[in-house]
């Protein structure tokens, strides 16, 4: 990933993207889907570790998945994470072995790819002294609680609901005066069925305005590969969600997957819309006091 990571900058420096869109790059090559789903280039930020040991008295230690774009396209994400689930005192282990979760392969109809990845990531994921395999984006976490090897489907967890459910954060968090809008992914809400985690954690925040997505609204157009293979049906779905979000005025919107979060910061960026989008772990991190 560090390659990945390099080649990425290198192709988000100004310049470089000035020259590829005066030769139509994107639309020859047929990355126009693509292009716009790239974040914005970020500074950068240390390598992750295999090992990082809790700050306080140790609880557990805890496996952390992050798959195979979270340290390329959300490395804060993943830093975030660690940042706060070692101070309320659990060490982290991220397994070098771990990779795609093998849902897009899935999606694919490449069965046999989803079925190697699942082995791989079962190996990676296979020290019994691991309390819980903690995930950062719920497309990743409903695909690895699908997987056979029941010892690592059991043990799976959303970020936030793991950290809701630890009771670690109350009173550890400084306040922010600030409105939030809280996009609920569908796996998060259907598949793993742990939506209450994000809301439940960013309550710890004082004075902190959070004003939920409707419940009446449908899929925002990621759905893994979909926002890829089906643009134009995608961007109409999202169409629903930037009407939803517009009239909030906040400062942040804060999602739990990686693939719906770059969805819907492309359309808001698109739309002239001002409003930073962040995984909640980030803004629980932001305000940590511990």
């Amino acid at each position: 990933n560090r390659w990945a990571h390099t080649g990425l900058a290198w192709y988000q420096k100004p310049a470089i993207q000035h020259t590829a869109r005066w030769l139509k790059l994107p639309q020859h090559l047929k990355l126009d889907s693509v292009q716009r789903l790239l974040p914005p280039a970020q500074p950068s930020l240390p390598a992750l570790q295999q090992y990082y040991p809790a700050l306080t008295p140790s609880h557990a230690t805890v496996g952390l998945f992050i798959g195979c774009l979270s340290s390329l396209l959300d490395r804060q994400t993943v830093l975030a994470a660690i940042t706060v689930l070692t101070a309320i005192g659990y060490n982290v282990t991220l397994p070098a072995q771990q990779g795609c979760c093998g849902a897009l392969a899935l999606h694919d109809g490449d069965s046999d790819t989803a079925h190697h990845l699942e082995n791989r990531n079962s190996t990676a994921f296979a020290d019994p002294q691991l309390s819980a395999i903690v995930t950062l984006a719920s497309g990743c976490g409903c695909q690895l609680q699908a997987y056979k090897h029941r010892q690592i489907a059991d043990k799976v967890i959303d970020i936030s609901q793991f950290l809701s459910v630890s009771g670690a954060l109350a009173g550890q968090l400084a306040p922010l005066p600030a409105t939030v809008c809280l996009h609920t992914p569908c796996t998060l809400k259907n598949a793993m069925h742990q939506e209450q985690g994000a809301l439940k954690l960013l309550q710890l925040i004082p004075d902190i305005d959070i004003k939920p997505l409707p419940t009446t609204l449908s899929c925002c157009g990621s759905a893994g590969s979909y926002m890829l293979t089906h643009p134009q049906m995608a961007q109409a779905l999202l169409a629903d969600v930037l009407a939803a979000v517009q009239p909030t005025h906040a400062r942040y919107l804060l999602s739990s997957n990686l693939g719906c979060a770059l969805h819907i910061a492309a359309g808001l960026r698109e739309q002239g819309i001002v409003m930073e989008v962040l995984h909640p772990v980030v803004l629980i991190a932001r305000q940590l006091r511990l």
